[in-house]
This record gives structure tokens, sequence and C-alpha cells, in this order.
């Protein structure tokens, strides 16, 4: 076993766990960075955000703070987080459905579009501008369940069509078969109308 010591860690790089004294989750994924690959170093970080770990602030603070301190993967943190919208989302699945389907040449989809619907603006996770917009909307097995939200989700959708958006509900399994999410995506943006130039 590798065993690693340093004596650059300050109060917002320690945690405490059940009586157990552990690295926060700011300084563990500083320290990830350099064992990850880049997207799974990217889902690591939004999911650290959507939980409220850590802000984006903090972590580019403490990513250059620790530059050149032998930190190899803060740099790579702070190159993540100059992505546009990086610090927008709220979870991994919309990093993950990017990629696949900027992989497969189709165009890198919006994050966090806005919608006009009956009910006032909405923002979307994952979409292509259109016309028509095309809307990802992410089935959660584990946040999705339950009447009260499965009501409210069924609700949101229903306003988000009304205006005109496509609707394309990813599930856990649609997430998982790439070519799948591709020929959907690639049929639903069969009607996509893209200026000249995109």
């Amino acid at each position: 076993m590798l065993v690693h010591r340093t004596d650059d860690l300050i109060a917002a790089d320690t945690a405490t766990i059940h009586g157990i004294a552990t690295t926060s989750p700011l300084c563990t994924v500083i320290d990830c960075a350099e064992l990850l690959d880049t997207l799974s170093l990217e889902i690591m970080i939004e999911d650290g955000l959507r939980r409220s770990l850590f802000t984006p602030r903090q972590l580019r603070w403490r990513a250059s703070a620790r530059c050149g301190s032998g930190v190899s993967g803060s740099a790579r943190i702070t190159e993540l987080l100059r992505r546009d919208g990086l610090d927008k989302t709220h979870s991994g699945w919309e990093v993950r459905v990017a990629e696949v389907l900027t992989a497969a040449g189709l165009p890198e989809p919006v994050r966090q579009l806005p919608v006009l619907t009956i009910d006032g603006k909405r923002f979307v996770d994952l979409a292509y501008p259109g016309p028509p917009v095309i809307v990802f909307e992410y089935d959660s097995d584990q946040w999705h369940s339950g009447v009260t939200r499965r009501h409210r989700d069924a609700a949101r959708r229903n306003v988000l069509r009304l205006a005109g958006c496509t609707v394309i509900e990813v599930t856990s399994a649609l997430a998982a078969d790439p070519d799948r999410l591709v020929q959907v995506a690639t049929a639903a943006l069969g009607t996509v109308v893209y200026p000249r130039g995109t």
C-alpha cells in the first residue's frame, strides 16, 4: 500500500465522519483529479455541486491554491471549471448524454435552456434550441418515484409540450444504451431547423 503524507492541508481540506478524520469532499475531488478520466472527473464535480458539498467558487479557489504544490489534478479542475455551464448542471446524466451525442457527431446540446411556457419561464436541463426545442428530461429511478413527484413531472412536461417542445424522456436504460439514445435524438433532430453556419 502506498501512503502519501502532506502538510499542505487547511481546515477546508478536512472533515470528520462518524468520528473518523478524512479529507473533505473539496479536497477529495482535487486529489482524484489526476486519477480519473475527464468525463468521470466532470461527473464527480457535478455530483458534488448538485449535493451542495462545495460551490464552483470554492473549488476554483482551492484548486488554484494547490496548483504548483505537487497536486497535478488541480490544473485539470481549473480547466474543467472554465467550461460554460458546468456549474449550472445538477447531475451527471447531462454530462453522459451530451458526451454520447457529440461523440456521435450531433450538435452539442445546451444546458439550462430557458423555455417560455403558460406557467412562465422554465429552465430545461438539456436541450437543442430548435425550432422546435428538443428537450431531454431525465427520469431518475431514485428521485422520480412517488405519486407527488410523478404528477409534478407530468405537469412540467405537459407545459413544455404545449410550448411546442419535443420532450425525450431519458430513463436509466436509455442513458445506458448509447446507440439507442443517438437513434432517438437523431430522429428528433430531423425536425429541427438550425440557422446556417451552426
